[in-house]
């Protein structure tokens, strides 16, 4: 196993997953992993169905609990994935606050619509909605303060199109480097049996080329057997870019594996 942890993972602390944290590790121990990290959605956006439903202090009980049990044959991380961090400055400084392992920033919504949304295709044109997109991305990158970026592209998902400006992506690209933020490799797409992961091998060469060097893995996992899967399949993709370490984040801090 080439990169031996799966760094984006959701339990039933997220409110859109059915599997338990220790059914996750159970898996992850089963499969020889030697790291999982929990990165349960926390969500602002007075839409989302998930506003509230985080739970800081159930989360690092079970965590906890769990490393108790499990914690001589895996490393057990505690995450969290927020969405929109600049648009909800001052919460998000108080979950920086917090004993982490990893912080992932994500693009969800993009004003009142939801990435995945079917009406954007439908009320805007592709063009518009991938430029919004991007700058609601970038204004993301540029405002920091996050381990890694979550899925980036991630707007593929819903309208099947893959539209973007090379300067555009070089610009968020420079920033990410500015500000000391990895790139995930989220390979959600390929258990669905899409062709490309979030993001797709160009834009991670596209990474590089800005400078770039800090790639973080993970499955994006809520639902039994999801955990791992396509993590090597991504890695294959992107095996022709040089420059790139892949890694972990531990304590907020990135160790090479």
């Amino acid at each position: 196993m080439r990169y031996p942890a799966d760094m984006h993972v959701h339990s039933t602390f997220s409110c859109d997953a059915t599997y338990t944290i220790e059914e996750h590790v159970k898996d992850a121990i089963s499969n020889g992993y030697r790291a999982v990290c929990f990165t349960e959605h926390v969500d602002y956006h007075p839409l989302d169905e998930g506003r509230g439903f985080y739970n800081y202090d159930a989360v690092s009980q079970e965590i906890h609990q769990l490393k108790e049990i499990y914690g001589h044959q895996i490393l057990i991380l505690k995450g969290i994935e927020f969405g929109e961090p600049h648009q909800y400055p001052r919460e998000f400084e108080a979950y920086t606050k917090r004993d982490y392992d990893y912080i992932l920033a994500s693009v969800h919504w993009m004003g009142d619509y939801f990435v995945l949304d079917k009406r954007l295709i439908q009320e805007f044109t592709p063009e518009a909605i991938f430029e919004k997109y991007y700058r609601e991305l970038e204004a993301m990158v540029r405002f920091g303060g996050f381990d890694a970026v979550a899925h980036m592209d991630y707007l593929r998902r819903g309208t099947g199109l893959d539209l973007y400006s090379e300067e555009q992506l070089k610009a968020i690209f420079s920033l990410m480097v500015k500000n000391d933020i990895a790139l995930e490799i989220n390979s959600q797409n390929l258990r669905r049996g899409i062709e490309h992961s979030f993001p797709s091998p160009d834009k991670v060469s596209l990474y590089a080329q800005a400078g770039g060097k800090k790639v973080v893995l993970g499955s994006d996992g809520h639902h039994a057997g999801n955990l791992g899967s396509g993590i090597e399949q991504a890695l294959d993709a992107c095996k022709h870019i040089q420059g790139l370490t892949y890694g972990i984040f531990m304590g907020r801090k990135f160790t090479a594996l």
